[in-house]
C-alpha cells in the first residue's frame, strides 16, 4: 500500500486522463434526417429499426438540427 497522498494524486490523474479518452470518442447522431425529430411517414424506416443498427456508447448524444 502506497502512504501518503502521492498514490491518490497518481490514481486521480489516471481517472481524469481515462475520462478524457473516453469523452473524445463521443459522436452525435443525427436523428430524423431532414424533418427533425418527428412522426415518420408510413413507408419511412422507425426509429427503432435505425436505432437497432446503431452501437451507442456512454457519452454519446442524439439530435436533430
Amino acid at each position: 500500500m502506497v502512504k501518503g497522498t502521492s498514490g491518490y494524486s497518481y490514481g486521480l490523474g489516471l481517472a481524469c486522463f481515462a475520462l478524457v479518452v473516453a469523452m473524445a470518442g463521443a459522436t452525435q447522431f443525427k436523428v430524423g434526417g431532414g424533418n427533425g425529430w418527428s412522426v415518420p411517414a408510413a413507408n419511412a424506416e422507425s426509429y427503432n429499426d435505425w436505432a437497432e443498427k446503431m452501437r451507442f456508447q456512454i457519452g454519446d448524444t442524439l439530435g436533430s438540427d
